[in-house]
C-alpha cells in the first residue's frame, strides 16, 4: 500500500546535501511543497515562509541540532502548534522516549529508511489528506 501525498508545505532541514535532496525529491513528488534548507538557511527561511504544516529535520547537525531548530523555531510561531519528524542516523545518541513515540505532533523516522516508511510517517503526523477527505464526501460522511 503507498502512503497518499497532499498539499501540505513542509520545511526539511538536513545538513548532508544528498539526504537532502533526495528526500525533498520523494515528498515533492508526492505533492508537498518542500522548501529545502541547510541548518544554517533555516531559521531565516521560516521567517520569511511563516508558516509550514511540518518540520523535517536531522537530530544530530553541526552546532545546532534538530531539536534546538525546533525549539528556535517554536518560539518564532507565536504560539502554533509546530509538527516536527526528527531523522537521524545516530540513535544510540538519542532520547529513548522520542524513539518510542514522543509527544504528540512529534515523531521519529531512523536513517536508512525506505521512501514509503517517510511518506507514511508523514502522512500519520500530518493526518488525513486531502485525498481523504475527497472521499469521506463523496461516500456521504
Amino acid at each position: 500500500m503507498h502512503a497518499k501525498g497532499g498539499d501540505e508545505t513542509i520545511l526539511l532541514v538536513e545538513d548532508e546535501d544528498r539526504s537532502r535532496k533526495l528526500i525533498g525529491e520523494i515528498l515533492s513528488r508526492r505533492r508537498y511543497t518542500v522548501f529545502e534548507a541547510s541548518k544554517e538557511e533555516a531559521t531565516p527561511l521560516t521567517k520569511m515562509l511563516g508558516v509550514f504544516d511540518l518540520l523535517i529535520t536531522n537530530l544530530v547537525m553541526p552546532t545546532m541540532g534538530g531539536w534546538e531548530l525546533a525549539q528556535e523555531l517554536r518560539e518564532t510561531r507565536l504560539g502554533r502548534k509546530l509538527r516536527v519528524l526528527y531523522i537521524s542516523g545516530y540513535t544510540e545518541s538519542i532520547d529513548p522516549k522520542l524513539l518510542k513515540g514522543g509527544p504528540a505532533g512529534v515523531s521519529f523516522l531512523a536513517k536508512l529508511f525506505r521512501p514509503d516508511a517517510l511518506l507514511r510517517k508523514v502522512r500519520e503526523i500530518l493526518g488525513p489528506g486531502p485525498d481523504a477527505q475527497v472521499a469521506e464526501s463523496k461516500s456521504g460522511k
